[in-house]
């Protein structure tokens, strides 16, 4: 007799993406939109909603004594907790509106909506590169902790990366597109402070459960 033995992560969950369900983890990330340096960054099983993890990576953003003027988010992060968390730390809502189930968008937030998306490019950047380079849109571990780890040296190095073209663009006046496949920055100048961030998340699939 031949037992059949059943096995399930349980770090792990279910989440859809663009009508396509994935089994894994998910990456939560904030980076800064004058450079994109990536600042914060935590990893949850992909059945855990975006807006609880708002307040945690906002709070974890802050590596100097230099405040937080706007937290820009997708509208995964949307919700009342989130908006009055950053009014009550006096940072800008920068957050994408979604329909509620009692009111539908007005003109006026659609307009908002469509300036705020012009940000995301910016921390969509960090996740293309690492897909295409570090192979992250897997995960390479089976419980959250290592793949924590994992995620900060992977951003560690992009980081680094990212430094090291600014100061040769600033030492040579070349621009970073000239330099790297990686797609730059384009008017940068346009960008507002350093001290404000993007925070998007990246549902990450485990092994071959893609289906």
């Amino acid at each position: 007799m031949e037992l059949l033995k059943f096995f399930r992560d349980m770090e792990s969950g279910w989440t859809v993406k663009n009508d396509k369900p994935h089994y894994g983890h998910k990456e939560h990330t904030s980076v800064d939109i004058n450079h994109g340096f990536v600042l914060a960054t935590t990893t949850t099983p992909a059945s855990h909603h975006d807006s609880p993890y708002l307040a945690y990576y906002t709070a974890a953003s802050c590596h100097t004594k230099q405040t937080i003027n706007k937290v820009y988010a997708d509208k995964g992060y949307y919700g009342e907790p989130n908006r009055t968390f950053l009014h009550l730390n006096r940072i800008e809502d920068g957050m994408v509106r979604k329909d509620m189930t009692t009111a539908k968008l007005t003109v006026h937030e659609e307009e908002r909506n469509k300036k705020v998306s012009k940000r995301h490019y910016i921390v969509e950047q960090y996740f293309g590169v690492s897909n295409v380079h570090d192979g992250a849109f897997r995960t390479r571990f089976t419980t959250i902790a290592k793949n924590i780890w994992d995620a900060m040296y992977r951003q560690l190095a992009f980081n680094l990366f990212r430094g090291s073209k600014i100061i040769i663009e600033n030492n040579t006046g070349t621009h970073i597109n000239q330099l790297s496949g990686v797609p730059g920055y384009q008017n940068r100048d346009k960008i507002p402070h350093n001290n404000q961030f993007y925070g998007a998340k990246c549902p990450k699939k485990k092994n071959f459960s893609d289906f």
